[in-house]
């Protein structure tokens, strides 16, 4: 899902430390690393709170 060299010390947007592959999630549309608690899954695919944002105004 990442790379892991490149999410070393990498910190979600809210600020919790995305340093285990279980904790951290990555938005379909933009590729976003963020925590799970700030993902959103929408028919199956995951955003984060700014892609879905745009999505919903979309529709």
């Amino acid at each position: 899902m990442f790379p892991e060299e490149a999410l070393v010390n990498a910190v979600c947007e809210c600020g919790m430390t995305l340093d285990r592959p279980r904790s951290r999630t990555q938005c379909s549309d933009c590729g976003t690393g963020m925590c799970r608690s700030c993902s959103i899954e929408v028919d199956g695919v995951t955003y984060c709170r700014w892609c879905v944002t745009s999505i919903g105004r979309a529709a």
